[in-house]
């Protein structure tokens, strides 16, 4: 019996392929992975050999995929599985958006035997939208892996010393591209990350002095820097001290004092490692999509 493991983009690979590796039996897994989740298989599982999809869906009994919207190789997969008769689809959502967008498949709503979330909050949200499906909850060790790495790093990084600076970590996304590609309307939020960006730089002499405050951008990885530096003014840029990140997200969130954001998978992190977080979506009247009460609204 083998169950086909499908994943492209980082933040569902993260979660499935932390899962994975918890399972007793490795070798009833077969993996075809592309993009980011290439790398992260490869470093979490040490039995990963990847194979083409033609090779693997045909041998598998049963699939599990994420979704992506930076690819439709976890989509389409489903549908083939689904095309040959699988006996059982899977697929793990690793966020708490568009739900239904990520099972559309050339305007097709491809949908699974079950859906898989990692908390209560996705699980009502799954329910809703697929009410038929049947919803599990999986544990999350991803986010457990993620916590204890920031908690280590942050007392290695500062030990018993008194910060005199605050930390700030802007984390970006590509909204306004996903946007674009799902829906043909960069806007069709009603923000987008840029705008964020400046909402958050306008406001940002609200947490004291520029000169005591140290902020990283950290873009997506489908992100330049250029995207975000090139909105801070002169005048601010004269007086902000500020980078771009080339550290890990465990690093940079270990360094935090505050963590600002729109509806990165990397704020909901942020709030579990007890970290003051904030989201930034600069209309009042849109909801922060996590729907976690210990991120503030900015």
């Amino acid at each position: 019996m083998k169950t086909l493991i499908v994943a492209h983009d980082a933040g569902g690979a993260q979660v499935l392929s932390s899962w994975v590796a918890r399972q007793e039996d490795q070798s009833r897994f077969v993996f075809s992975v592309e993009g980011p989740a290439l790398e992260i298989f490869s470093k979490k599982i040490e039995t990963f050999k990847n194979i083409k999809i033609e090779s693997a869906i045909s041998s598998a009994n049963s699939i599990i995929t994420t979704t992506s919207w930076a690819s439709d190789i976890e989509i389409s997969a489903l549908k083939r599985f689904k095309d040959l008769e699988g006996p059982h689809s899977v697929v793990l959502l690793d966020h708490w958006i568009n739900y239904r967008e990520r099972l559309l498949y050339r305007n097709q709503l491809i949908l699974p035997n079950e859906i898989w979330v990692t908390d209560h909050f996705a699980s009502e949200l799954a329910l809703k939208t697929f009410c038929k499906i049947p919803v599990s909850i999986i544990h999350n060790y991803y986010l457990d892996e993620v916590i204890n790495k920031v908690y280590k790093l942050r007392h290695s990084y500062l030990g018993n010393k008194v910060r005199t600076k605050l930390q700030i970590l802007f984390v970006g996304e590509n909204i306004s591209t996903n946007c674009e590609r799902t829906h043909g309307d960069a806007n069709f939020y009603g923000y987008t990350e840029q705008e964020s960006f400046i909402y958050f730089l306008e406001r940002i002499n609200q947490f004291g002095n520029l000169q005591n405050i140290v902020l990283t951008i950290r873009p997506h990885p489908s992100e330049t820097a250029e995207k975000y530096t090139s909105l801070i003014p002169v005048s601010l840029k004269e007086k902000l001290n500020y980078f771009v990140s080339k550290n890990s997200l465990e690093i940079d969130l270990a360094k935090s004092d505050l963590v600002v954001g729109m509806s990165s998978f990397a704020l909901y992190i942020s709030a579990n490692a007890q970290i003051r977080t904030l989201c930034v979506i600069p209309n009042s009247s849109i909801k922060c999509v996590i729907p976690d009460p210990r991120i503030e609204r900015f």
